[in-house]
């Protein structure tokens, strides 16, 4: 339920901008692998089995946050050739030609040990932030709260009608417990927009607009 509010609350801003004649920014955000892969025409990024600051895999190049360390590596069962890092999960991806579309997995493990668990004695909640760029004008930021478990990998993403250069990702919530990041995918495909779609988005969000303000007119 929370993804398709999101999801309907993002289209509208998406609507409204077209609608106004100009491109203002917009951005999509998923939380589900298979409405990301559906929407958008996405590529696999084949990451490698070692490396550390400055890998390159295909037309993603990552290298480190503030404070941190990556590496490529096996470290979890539950993903392959992962991006794991020392000390805070702070990462960047620049993208080579740009995307309209990136997401990922990750997992966030709930017990310490391995090689599923966090590798601490004690592991956090963590929550991160998802901020998207062209060179180094932010396009758009959200916070995401990976499940909290040892078995369970979430996914996140997100689509911009403008086309973005470089993500980064920063723990704002956590310790040098263990993530891990893989099965990394994007889109250099803009998502199109029927006329039929566009126009039923349209009036949906000029019904929302008006009953809104009916509602704020009642208790003025």
């Amino acid at each position: 339920m929370k993804i398709t509010i999101t999801k309907c609350i993002q289209g509208l801003m998406l609507v409204a901008s077209l609608s106004g004649g100009s491109m203002a920014n917009a951005i999509v955000i998923y939380t589900d692998a298979t409405a990301f892969q559906n929407d958008n025409v996405v590529t696999f990024v084949t990451t490698p089995s070692g490396g550390g600051n400055g890998t390159v895999a295909g037309s993603l190049a990552f290298t480190n946050g503030p404070s941190a360390s990556i590496v490529f590596g096996n470290f979890t069962n539950l993903l392959q050739n992962e991006l794991g890092i020392s000390d805070i999960e702070n990462f960047n991806v620049n993208i080579s030609g740009g995307a309209y579309a990136f997401g990922f997995d990750v997992t966030d493990p709930q017990s310490s040990s391995l090689p599923n668990g966090c590798n601490v004695n004690s592991c956090i909640d963590s929550v991160f932030s998802f901020s998207i760029f062209d060179s180094n004008t932010l396009i758009g930021s959200f916070s995401f709260d990976p499940l909290f478990s040892d078995s369970v990998v979430s996914f996140v993403g997100v689509y911009s009608n403008v086309l973005f250069n470089r993500v980064e990702i920063r723990e704002t919530f956590g310790t040098n417990d263990n993530e891990y990041f893989g099965n990394f995918q994007l889109s250099t495909v803009r998502q199109s927009v029927s006329e039929p779609e566009f126009l039923m988005f349209y009036s949906l969000s000029i019904f929302l607009l008006l009953s809104f303000r009916r509602k704020l007119n009642r208790f003025s």
